[in-house]
């Protein structure tokens, strides 16, 4: 996602995986195929939402919405595979003040977000401004997700030395 610094546009996709996310497994074909049907759509990443309109997370990345002023992300358990980054993005969010939830964000609540964003160990912290082709926040990356950007970065080169 680098080469977008302005953000990513993402699709919403069923979650067809089964009921254990949090263990990591080679059976990643439902993962393979809604990654593949967001980029035939031209997207970044398909986030995935269960039969009852709760998003999961995304096929390769957890999913932050701000909703409401407050930051939210699912909570760490069988539905998802919680990711390093995912925690250390909740505890810089923390540390700054910020309002953090660990629960369920719904489709309707993605939809109309202040800010959405992905984490992962490949993609840091990423903004997305699009989903199912409707603009998040006006299409740009909000003052949340920027700042969580920033800070992730430094927390990284701190660590990193670099």
């Amino acid at each position: 996602w680098k080469d977008r610094p302005g953000g990513v546009s993402a699709i919403t996709t069923v979650d067809q995986r089964w009921g254990r996310c949090d263990i990591k497994t080679t059976m990643l074909l439902p993962n393979s195929l809604a990654k593949q049907a967001a980029a035939d759509r031209g997207a970044f990443e398909a986030i995935l939402i269960s039969g009852d309109g709760i998003v999961r997370e995304g096929s390769s990345t957890n999913v932050f919405a701000v909703v409401n002023g407050v930051l939210r992300t699912h909570p760490a358990d069988h539905h998802i595979l919680a990711g390093i980054t995912r925690s250390a993005v909740l505890d810089i969010a923390r540390q700054q003040g910020l309002a953090v939830q660990e629960a369920p964000v719904t489709s309707t609540e993605l939809s109309t977000a202040q800010e959405v964003f992905l984490t992962g160990t490949t993609t840091d912290v990423c903004p997305v401004v699009r989903v199912d082709d409707a603009p998040i926040a006006g299409g740009a990356a909000g003052p949340v997700t920027a700042k969580l950007m920033r800070l992730f970065e430094k927390t990284l080169r701190d660590e990193t030395g670099g």
